[in-house]
Parts: structure tokens; sequence; C-alpha cells
């Protein structure tokens, strides 16, 4: 039992770089700080920080679905079809569930991590959840920063 729930956190994870990376992707193609000719040149030679980074883009645009069709059965037969926001039994609704949590998440964090840390409740796996958010919101925000000073 307690390796299912290291397996479950693991993909949770997985699913959390994938998602962060996806929408970094789809905003950086919609505000034209990339293009899809950039995304494709650094899929399997990156050079530089920029480089690096449009691999990264272009890796979570490619693995996105796939890791999430992997979560969303994982949190049917795993969890009974149970997130943090939702409840389903639909494999569809719960990769949008996913999804949406992973939007709340970017933006709520922050305030979770005062609240843990006012409240004297940092410690363990919140820690390292919240060490792992920080990395990708740091390496997101120096990835766009150094495509739009390229």
């Amino acid at each position: 039992m307690k390796e299912d729930v290291n397996l479950l956190w693991f993909l949770g994870k997985l699913h959390e770089v994938f998602s962060y990376g996806f929408i970094a992707a789809i905003a950086c193609l919609a505000i034209g700080i990339t293009n899809t000719e950039s995304l494709l040149s650094s899929a399997f030679q990156p050079t530089g920080i920029p480089g690096f980074f449009l691999f990264y883009l272009f890796w979570t645009l490619v693995g996105f679905i796939p890791i999430s069709i992997i979560c969303a059965f994982a949190t049917k037969y795993a969890d009974g079809g149970q997130g943090l926001l939702f409840q389903s039994d639909s494999i569809v609704i719960i990769m949008f569930g996913h999804f949406f949590e992973d939007i709340c998440g970017i933006i709520a964090t922050p305030f979770w991590f005062l609240k843990d840390l006012f409240t004297h409740e940092l410690g363990g796996w919140k820690t390292v959840d919240y060490i792992i958010y920080l990395l990708i919101v740091v390496f997101v925000a120096i990835g766009i920063i150094s495509l739009v000073l390229t």
C-alpha cells in the first residue's frame, strides 16, 4: 500500500511538471515569444538556456496527453475517481479535473505555503512539494526571460 501512495505522488508531480510546461508552451506560442519552428529545432539538439527551455516546452507538449491519461487511470482505479476538487468515473473529466487542479495550484501554492509556514505545518512531503513547485516556477521564469532577451 505504501508503494502505491509513493507511485501516485510521483505521478502527480510528473503531471504537475508536464502541466506547467504545457501551460507555459501555450502561453509562449500565443504571445509570440516562440514559434513551432523554434520548438521543433530545439527538440533534439538544444543549445544554451533558451534552447533547453524550448526543449522542455516541446517535450511537455508531446508528453502532456499520455501523462494525463496515465494519471487519470491512476486516479480512477487507485483513488476511486476522487481528486482534490472533483469526483468522477469518466477518464476525460478526470483529465480536465487534474488540469484545472494544476492551474489552481499555480495560483494558490504560494498562499498554501504561507499558511503552512505560519501554522507550523511545514514539514515532510509538503516541503518537497514546495521545493519542486519553486524549481519549476523559477525554471519557467528564467526560460521565458531568456527567450524574450534573445
